[in-house]
């Protein structure tokens, strides 16, 4: 079993912390980076205020399910830089019947974008029933960066990650694979001329649907040079 990234010792730094500042938390956002070893949890809210031991608990056992239930697990499975918010309620709890999670796959300069595909997004396919939205972002015609926007169940996530099934555990459904490698390919081909990408893929069922895809269109001024004459 993986150690917890958030445990119960660092769940006490947060809250001193949170404690000490009067802080009536409204958000609390975690950023984790696998490349530099990091997990930032980041509280929001009100300060100044005067909040039970009952409100502390509460953060408290929802932080411990947050990460047993999906922080770790996910983080773990991915190994992908992640950025997900929750929100707390007035009392201390949270709603976690489903989170809302961004990935994001960092694309070098000298990376095969087929090949990264293949190998970095198969095993978000385990996942693909929660995955929205896949996009692929860029300058000077080259993609940078792949992000994956997973809106995920988190009762049918535990039984994904506890399930001994093979199908789940070691293998990928090849057909969508498949699909993702091809409409990378797609998006690469069709930007070779792009200054800014900012290509947007819905996913339904696993699959990219490329033909309903969003695009974004940007233009730099320079005031400099008279953009105005």
């Amino acid at each position: 079993m993986a150690l917890p990234l958030l445990n119960e010792k660092k769940i006490d730094q947060f809250l001193n912390n949170v404690k000490d500042r009067g802080v009536w938390l409204s958000d609390i956002n975690f950023r984790y980076n696998p490349r530099k070893h990091f997990l930032m949890v980041d509280g929001l809210g009100a300060s100044g205020m005067q909040l039970d031991e009952e409100y502390y608990e509460n953060v408290r056992d929802h932080l411990e399910y947050a990460d047993l239930s999906w922080l770790t697990p996910m983080c773990n499975k991915l190994s992908t830089h992640l950025s997900a918010t929750i929100n707390v309620l007035d009392d201390g709890t949270i709603n976690q019947d489903t989170v809302r999670l961004q990935f994001t796959v960092e694309v070098n300069e000298h990376d095969n974008l087929k090949r990264l595909v293949y190998t970095k997004l198969k095993n978000f396919i385990y996942f693909k029933d929660f995955i929205e939205e896949i996009n692929f972002k860029g300058t000077g015609s080259k993609i940078r960066a792949i992000i994956l926007i997973l809106n995920v169940d988190v009762k049918k996530l535990s039984k994904i990650l506890s399930s001994n099934n093979d199908q789940v555990n070691n293998t990928v459904n090849k057909s969508i694979l498949e699909q993702w490698v091809a409409t990378a390919s797609m998006v690469e081909q069709h930007y070779t001329t792009a200054y800014h990408i900012n290509c947007i893929i819905p996913v339904l069922k696993g699959k990219m649907q490329y033909n309903i895809k969003k695009d974004s269109v940007m233009l730099r001024i320079n005031l400099d040079e008279g953009a105005f004459k």
